[in-house]
């Protein structure tokens, strides 16, 4: 009963130090879809992974697109997004909606944002 206490006091002692109470996690999970783009979308899962699709800048006619992977940390508003490369990237998390660096508003799928287009959507995750 003693290791079973002090094992959970060291997991939600780990989740609180991160920023992520499961509360946090289980709040703020689901997709965003940037206003910009409906076909860049930010996926918060609740076990504090996400999955980012966005468009890479390119010089040809064809939009690329690619998958980016990790995991987030919530601070308050403050959303940090940690790359599997161990590069990150910020934005903030207002009510029902993320705001990237560059201020562009990422609404929640949803709550009335623009909704993802369905092609893009097939095979992704």
């Amino acid at each position: 009963m003693k290791r079973a206490l002090a094992l959970f006091a060291s997991i939600a002692l780990v989740l609180s130090c991160a920023g992520l109470s499961s509360g946090q996690q289980t709040g703020v999970a689901g997709t965003y879809i940037s206003k910009d783009n409906p076909r860049e979308y930010l996926k918060l899962n609740p076990d504090g992974t996400f999955f980012l699709k966005q468009k890479v800048k390119s010089s040809g006619v064809e939009a690329k697109y690619q998958g980016i992977e990790g995991r987030y940390a919530l601070s308050g508003k403050d959303l940090k997004l940690k790359l599997q490369d161990g590069g990150e990237a910020t934005g903030t998390l207002d009510g029902t909606t993320f705001v990237d660096s560059a201020g562009t508003p990422w609404p929640k799928e949803g709550t009335g944002g623009p909704k993802m287009n369905r092609e893009v959507r097939k095979g992704n995750k």
